[in-house]
């Protein structure tokens, strides 16, 4: 009976013994399986991804590829455009050349033209500056060349530092009037006409006094002025003051400028009512007579008469 249920026993722990083995078995392929299953989904799943991210980079190389044709697209289009603009940057070039060329014709038919003078001083005497004066007529178009054309040349002078008195022009005056005597009494000869006419004493022609009228003249050339008041802003007949001149009981003066002769400045003065007047008034009983002449004047030749009675 013990061997029996020993036997039994030993059955059921074999039994049990190998049904063990067997789940475990069972267990271990199913584990197997499942790991198996796993390895598989996963391997499915990394195919998958794989797959997956072969598409996306697929669709990422298309996305490349098509922006690579989009960008080579734009790219071209960029460079199309980029060249439409040098194109139409050179357009604009040809076409500001062109306003350029226009305004070069423009300004060429405008071109600015002037008139100059350029001065070279010549020599100084009392003061002034005698000058060669030359004119040009200056030509500038609009790139700034300038063509420059010589018109004329004269003589002309600058009297501002002008400076002599009395006593500085005597010597050149009494020059004068030892050179133009024969001049001065052809003026006088006028004037003693016209006095005979109505019934007036002769005038006599004094040296002292012509020498005063010549330096009157003198001052009247160098500053290029025509008138009764000194350069010196002092009256004319200050001059007879200066050399020492008796004015006597009356005396008068009469200037001209531009007459060439004798005849010429007596005829002037005789259609002017107050220059003939003094020609012929009787209270005066000598007369002074001057004429200087200087080229680069306004009028070139200034006359003078002094009387004194």
């Amino acid at each position: 009976m013990k061997r029996k249920i020993i036997l039994i026993f030993s059955i059921v722990l074999l039994v049990f013994s190998i049904s063990f083995l067997v789940g475990q078995k069972v267990v271990s392929s199913r584990l197997n399986e499942n790991n198996i299953n796993s390895n598989v989904k996963k391997e499915n799943k990394t195919n998958n991804e794989e797959n997956e991210n072969n598409e996306k980079v697929e669709e990422n190389e298309k996305e490349e590829v098509e922006n690579t044709k989009e960008t080579d697209t734009e790219g071209k289009t960029d460079t199309k455009k980029n060249t439409s603009t040098e194109k139409n940057e050179n357009v604009k070039d040809n076409s500001n050349t062109t306003i350029t060329s226009s305004n070069k014709n423009s300004e060429t038919n405008e071109t600015k033209t002037e008139t100059i003078e350029e001065s070279e001083v010549l020599s100084t005497k009392y003061g002034v500056k005698f000058l060669n004066v030359k004119k040009f007529q200056v030509t500038t178009n609009s790139e700034g060349t300038v063509d420059k054309k010589l018109i004329s040349t004269y003589k002309s002078m600058d009297k501002s530092g002008y400076n002599a008195t009395a006593n500085d022009l005597k010597k050149e005056a009494i020059d004068l009037v030892n050179s133009n005597w024969d001049k001065y009494n052809e003026v006088l000869n006028y004037v003693n006409t016209y006095r005979s006419e109505v019934g007036v004493s002769s005038l006599t022609l004094d040296r002292d006094l012509s020498i005063a009228a010549t330096i009157r003249s003198l001052e009247m050339a160098y500053t290029d002025n025509m008138s009764h008041t000194r350069p010196n802003g002092k009256d004319c007949f200050t001059v007879l003051d200066e050399l020492s001149i008796s004015r006597g009981l009356a005396w008068g003066e009469n200037v001209a400028a531009g007459y060439s002769s004798p005849k010429a400045v007596a005829e002037g003065w005789k259609t002017s009512p107050g220059h003939y007047a003094n020609m012929i008034k009787s209270e005066y009983s000598k007369i002074g007579i001057g004429m200087a002449q200087l080229s680069g004047t306004k009028y070139g030749t200034y006359w003078a008469q002094l009387f004194v009675g």
